[in-house]
């Protein structure tokens, strides 16, 4: 704010233009807490002071599961690798505090390799993820080979003809 030359606001009251949504966590820093807001494009950019912001719904489903002073732990991880159901999964993020890796894809390679997924990655995605840095998650597995000609379909008669 100060550097946009406008005026420093350190509270937000309650009520319909308040950007950090109906819901607000508090955390040990004072100043930086978990919330959703209503601008939702928001959420996956660094454009918070430090805050984590979260999708309404996200936010409202989180909410009464944390009781007041519960403890927890706040990661700063840019580079996020994971395996689903669904398959292998990389999130990378801007570095905005030039705390992650030098080299990302060397980091993912280390933890595909220590969980022995190297084969299961096409790394030409890993590659896009990384140079794109969206901070979402997107498949990186391995796909099915297709076959390159056309489908053959096999018709069966029965012995008279039918």
């Amino acid at each position: 704010m100060r550097r946009l030359g406008k005026p420093v606001t350190t509270t937000v009251l309650p009520g319909p233009d308040n950007p950090l949504g109906d819901y607000f966590l508090r955390l040990s820093f004072l100043s930086v807490g978990i919330h959703g807001t209503p601008s939702t494009s928001s959420i996956y950019g660094l454009v918070t002071h430090g805050c984590i912001r979260l999708h309404p719904d996200d936010i409202a489903a989180l909410f009464p599961k944390v009781d007041v002073g519960a403890a927890g732990h706040v990661r700063y991880e840019p580079v996020l690798l994971a395996r689903t159901n669904e398959g292998l999964f990389l999130e990378v993020h801007p570095d905005a505090y030039r705390r992650g890796p030098a080299d990302p894809r060397a980091l993912v390679h280390r933890i595909a390799d220590a969980a022995g997924a190297c084969a299961d990655i096409d790394w030409r995605l890993v590659d896009d993820v990384v140079k794109r840095r969206h901070g979402i998650a997107r498949a990186i597995s391995v796909r099915e080979p297709t076959s390159s000609g056309p489908k053959q379909e096999h018709t069966h008669r029965s012995r008279d003809g039918s």
